[in-house]
């Protein structure tokens, strides 16, 4: 708990006066958060670089154990979403639109090169029904999964083959999936192709 933090004067270099926070009873690493914040406020000429390192330890450290504390660890959800992925090839190998706009929020905004953006499921699933009519098939390959809070950002390439094996399209996406009662789903998708 900071019980007081006086401003800066005016040329930014030392504190006024200082009240540094305590912590009880935390992890080792809350002590030496702890005190190294107590030994940068007490130094007469401030390192800011310093200042700003320890805020960025701070602020992605929190931001971890907030993650982890709602059920949302990188590791699961970064698993959740490659199983997502292969669910979804599954559907389209099976002929199952709907299955595979089921995974799409219902104020998803899916985008292709050079075409208008769809809005919500339905949209989705009419644009990949001729798709699998035509019994096209799709490889989509994970590169990285980030996770932060109620979010989760993947980007990986994508090949689009026609039955006899020949690639139609090829490219990368980008997806932003979205926690939603505790369910993740696709809130943005933005596929950029490759191909000329």
């Amino acid at each position: 708990m900071v019980t007081e933090v006086s401003a800066y004067p005016g040329n930014l270099s030392h504190f006024q006066k200082v009240n540094y926070f305590s912590i009880f009873n935390l992890p080792d690493i809350f002590s030496l958060i702890h005190s190294a914040c107590f030994k940068i406020v007490t130094l007469k000429p401030i390192n800011m670089k310093n200042v700003f390192t320890l805020l960025s330890l701070g602020l992605l450290f929190f931001g971890s154990v907030q993650a982890q504390s709602s059920g949302n660890s990188s590791d699961k959800v970064r698993a959740y979403i490659l199983d997502a992925g292969e669910k979804m090839e599954q559907a389209l190998a099976d002929k199952d639109a709907e299955k595979f706009g089921s995974y799409f929020a219902d104020d998803a905004l899916f985008k292709l090169s050079g075409q208008e953006a769809l809005n919500g499921p339905q949209a989705v699933i009419q644009a990949h029904k001729e798709m699998v009519a035509n019994g096209l098939k799709v490889d989509i390959n994970a590169k990285e999964v980030h996770a932060f809070g109620n979010y989760a950002a993947e980007i990986g390439d994508y090949e689009i083959t026609s039955p006899d094996g020949q690639v139609i399209d090829k490219g990368t996406y980008s997806t932003l999936w979205k926690k939603n009662n505790n369910e993740w789903k696709i809130y943005r998708d933005i596929v950029s192709t490759s191909m000329k």
